[in-house]
């Protein structure tokens, strides 16, 4: 009998082995981890760093193409404690933001905590003083705007030769490219200033960006820029019960939202809880698929699907007759959210539901969405994909993936590519001294090649690594490596910047 698509990526998945390639490669010997524990002191992710800034210049180990010629930034929480104060929350340490550069067979790197209005009161004050995602310290100082306590620390933004740091509900901090000095509050026009700008914008191949905002529980700031950074559209949609989306994407002709039931906690104490606090999950209660017109960011339609809680998706695209197609990696409630990350904060791990690769076919005409669960074997997260293909027809997908039930958080342990066209998956297995983080595609103009570049922090050598692959060829093993001569705390979100000259 013939396999399903499903049925054949999960036995791809389970059995594709994980070749040897170049003498680099064999230097970073595959070896799978044992699925109960990473080796090595993994609350070294989470540990903050001891100053503003860092500096260093180190050798590149392999073959690094001459066409990869920019700067590859990261960014993530990294002050974790202020004095002898220590946020409750992954989310709620003040954003770092790395810049990777090479050039002469030679990398350097630097990393600066970005200058908010936050970070800028706190160290004058000595001491945590502003509400955070998940914490609220005590003796807490007044609030006039969500910027006031923006950190900044989410994900970064490169758009027409300008750099931006990220936060969730806030506006994006404008950092130096070169230097990653804060530039300070980016409002992009009068009439967005103050407007929640989220960390996920879509950017297509053209330069058009899109985005969102969402604020108070019942709107979404929906902001539409040119490839030159122009404000074209910014539009308020009123939907009730919004939550906290952290991601979307796009089509050719739509927004594709999903809502999932983290509503409004009526019984939560206003005045002593944190932002995540205010919120509790509704099993019972759908999650909702808003699909908006890109033509005048107008509501199309709602359908809904079963409770569930996506963080991230791969990309989306409509056949142009009434059919959206989306893929996410989807878990069945917020659990990783809402304990995992405080756990890792107090030194253990809360293992929550896997995370599964899905795919989505919502059709328009009929009024109801369908999901498809795939890699029912792996858990799948930061999933990326090519950059000219954002909200076309998308050929692979790559992300981490790792045995599901692991029982500290270092279960990411390989990065992996789904070939959309021919049902495969090609991967590379980190060891288990490993923690992963994103891996992001690049593709340079001057070539026909496409790269994958990612770091991970090596807890054995207390070093954190970048890694380069052929994106096409992952199996084969980095092809180019650089080691840091310290530890940077775990981070979220990436993106490469060409260089203006090339």
């Amino acid at each position: 009998m013939p396999l399903n698509r499903r049925q054949a990526l999960r036995r791809l998945s389970a059995t594709l082995g994980t070749a040897g390639g170049s003498t680099l490669a064999a230097a970073c010997q595959q070896r799978p981890a044992r699925a109960d524990a990473v080796r090595g002191d993994w609350a070294l992710g989470y540990r903050s760093v001891d100053q503003e800034r860092y500096q260093a210049r180190v050798a590149i180990e392999g073959d690094w193409p001459r066409t990869l010629d920019g700067a590859f930034y990261r960014n993530g929480p990294a002050l974790h404690d202020i004095g002898d104060f220590r946020y409750r929350h992954w989310f709620d340490g003040d954003g770092l933001v790395q810049r990777f550069a090479a050039g002469e067979g030679r990398l350097s790197h630097q990393a600066a905590l970005v200058q908010t209005a936050k970070r800028r009161q706190e160290r004058a004050l000595g001491r945590a003083a502003l509400p955070a995602f998940g914490t609220v310290p005590p003796n807490g100082v007044g609030v006039t705007s969500a910027d006031d306590l923006n950190p900044a620390n989410i994900s970064v933004l490169a758009h027409h030769e300008r750099l931006f740091a990220l936060w969730e509900a806030g506006s994006p901090h404008e950092l130096d490219p070169d230097t990653l000095e804060t530039r300070g509050v980016t409002e992009f026009s009068d009439d967005a200033a103050g407007l929640p700008f989220s960390a996920h914008p879509k950017v297509e191949a053209d330069g058009t960006l899109w985005n969102f905002g969402y604020s108070g529980g019942e709107l979404l700031v929906l902001w539409h820029l040119d490839s030159t950074g122009r404000v074209k559209r910014l539009k308020p949609l009123r939907i009730e019960n919004v939550g906290m989306p952290h991601d979307f994407v796009v089509t050719e002709r739509y927004l594709v939202f999903l809502l999932a039931p983290l509503h409004r906690n009526p019984d939560a104490d206003l005045e002593t809880a944190s932002f995540l606090d205010l919120h509790r999950w509704y099993p019972d209660r759908a999650t909702r698929v808003v699909i908006v017109r890109k033509s005048d960011l107008e509501l199309e339609q709602v359908v809904e699907l079963p409770a569930q809680w996506v963080f991230h998706f791969g990309n989306a695209y409509d056949d142009g007759r009434g059919i959206v197609r989306f893929d996410a990696a989807r878990s069945p409630s917020p659990e990783i959210l809402t304990q995992s990350f405080r756990s890792v904060m107090a030194g253990h791990w809360h293992v929550p539901p896997a995370v599964r690769w899905t795919e989505y076919r919502v059709d328009l005409n009929a009024r109801r969405a369908d999901e498809s669960l795939l890699l029912d074997d792996l858990e799948c997260e930061f999933p990326r994909i090519d950059p000219r293909q954002v909200a076309r027809h998308h050929d692979h997908v790559w992300m981490l993936a790792g045995t599901p039930g692991q029982a500290s958080p270092g279960g990411l342990n390989q990065v992996l590519r789904i070939d959309r066209r021919s049902d495969t998956v090609d991967r590379y297995v980190y060891g288990p001294e490993y923690m992963v983080e994103e891996h992001t595609v690049v593709t340079p103009t001057a070539s026909k090649q496409r790269f994958l570049l990612g770091t991970a922090l090596n807890l054995e050598q207390r070093r954190t690594e970048l890694h380069l692959f052929d994106a096409d060829a992952l199996a084969a093993g980095p092809r180019a490596r650089a080691v840091l001569p310290y530890a940077m705390p775990l981070g979220f979100h990436g993106t490469y910047r060409e260089s203006p000259r090339a």
